[in-house]
C-alpha cells in the first residue's frame, strides 16, 4: 500500500528544490518528473536523482520508484505544515 501511495500520489506541485513546476493532474506530475528531472539512458546504474538521497539501482524504473517516494513525502510535510498553519 506504501509504495502505491509513493507512486501515483506524487501531488501535482513538484517539490524539487527550485523547480517549482505544476500540473493538473497527478499523472502529469509523473511525467514531468520522468521527462525533466529522471532523463533515461541506457546505463548500468540508475541513481535517485533526489538531492542527498544517492542510492542507485540496477534499473532506472526503480530509481524513478525512489524519487516518487521522497517527492510523496516532501507533499505530505508541505500538506501537513499548511494544516498545522
Amino acid at each position: 500500500m506504501r509504495a502505491h501511495l509513493h507512486y501515483v500520489h506524487v501531488g501535482t506541485a513538484c517539490q524539487v528544490a527550485g523547480c517549482g513546476h505544476t500540473t493538473a493532474t497527478e499523472a502529469g506530475m509523473r511525467v514531468h518528473i520522468r521527462q525533466e528531472h529522471f532523463p533515461f539512458a541506457e546505463r548500468s546504474q540508475y541513481e535517485c536523482g533526489w538531492d542527498n538521497c544517492g542510492e542507485v539501482f540496477s534499473t532506472w524504473t526503480t530509481a524513478l520508484e525512489c524519487f516518487h517516494k521522497h517527492q510523496a513525502i516532501a507533499l505530505t510535510a508541505v500538506v501537513t505544515q499548511k494544516q498545522q498553519d
